[in-house]
């Protein structure tokens, strides 16, 4: 299962998923591709792969126009989190989540991000709240 978010530019960012069974394999493999989806042309663009190749996982839309995918699958539940850069076509892994997760959501609020249930997880008892990520590249040296 692949995730997908809304560009602030008008497309929509889809990430992930399960890539074809292969011969060799009973399990379907996480894959890393990541595509834009143009609704006024109905055409695909492939973009910058995902570090960790990631199924199950969520996607989100900040406030900057970044898109923030968090958790999945990847040989088991993982807590990474990566943002995507639509003006750089770049993703960069920021702060994991607190513990590992996969078929949870995601919102954003502008001012931070929660991350709610997920397999083996208690929806009304587990929203872990993240902060805005923010890019190494615009901390102060």
């Amino acid at each position: 299962m692949a995730s997908s978010a809304i560009l602030s530019g008008g497309g929509i960012l889809v990430s992930g998923g399960y890539a074809s069974k292969n011969v060799s394999s009973v399990k379907a493999c996480p894959r890393s591709a990541c595509w834009i989806y143009h609704p006024l042309t109905e055409e695909w663009t492939q973009i910058a792969s995902l570090n960790l190749a990631r199924a199950r996982h969520a996607s989100v839309l900040l406030s900057d126009g970044r898109i923030a995918v968090l958790g999945g699958y990847h040989m088991g539940a993982t807590a990474s989190v990566e943002v995507y850069d639509p003006t750089r076509n770049e993703w960069e892994v920021v702060e994991p989540l607190l513990e590992p997760r996969y078929d949870h959501s995601a919102v954003a609020d502008g001012q931070s991000v929660y991350v709610i249930g997920g397999v083996g997880k208690s929806i009304i008892g587990n929203i872990e709240i993240l902060p805005m990520p923010v890019s190494s590249s615009s901390l102060p040296v």
